[in-house]
This record gives structure tokens, sequence and C-alpha cells, in this order.
């Protein structure tokens, strides 16, 4: 499954898994079109990740996102796919734990 987790910045534990899906397309194309203001005026970053089931299960895959406001208001922006941030190398699993 390709969960998509929302992190206020990188320097902070502050995240919500907003959901799944099973394929990686359908998830990227969720945060590309932002589907249900996955902003929230409050993250800054979204990272897609492919966790196969079980116990302890481990990240397969991360896609990362920015957000890129491009107007006053909150909510005036798009996400934007990003390298794997340097201060994310040693973290994993953001949407189970």
């Amino acid at each position: 499954m390709y969960f998509i987790t929302a992190i206020t910045g990188l320097e902070s534990s502050n995240t919500r898994c907003f959901g799944y899906y099973p394929t990686k397309e359908e998830a990227l194309l969720a945060v590309l079109e932002n589907r249900c203001d996955l902003n929230e005026g409050m993250y800054n970053n979204i990272v897609v990740e492919r966790i196969d089931k079980g116990i302890h299960s481990i990240t397969e895959e991360e896609t990362w996102f920015q957000w890129l406001q491009t107007g006053k208001y909150l909510g005036e922006g798009n996400w934007h796919q990003i390298s794997k941030p340097p201060e994310t190398d040693h973290i994993t699993n953001y949407a189970i734990g």
C-alpha cells in the first residue's frame, strides 16, 4: 500500500497520515491534486511511502513533496516533488510509526 503522510516541518515530528491507496499512481495523483486540502495551511511536506503488510513493516519506497505557496492566502499553492531531504536519512515509516 502507498500511505500519504503530511509533515509540518522536517525538524518536527508533527505528522498526519491522510490515508492510503493500493497503487503508487493513485497516491501520487491524490497529492498532486491536493485532494481534501492536504496542506491544511500547516503542512510543508508530504511523504508517500510504500509499506508492505505485516507487523513492524519497513518502508520500501518513498516519494517526497514540498508545498510551494503561490498566493498570499493559505491554501494557495501546489505540491511539488522533491528529492528525499537529507534530514530524513535515518527516519522511516512516517505513516504507521
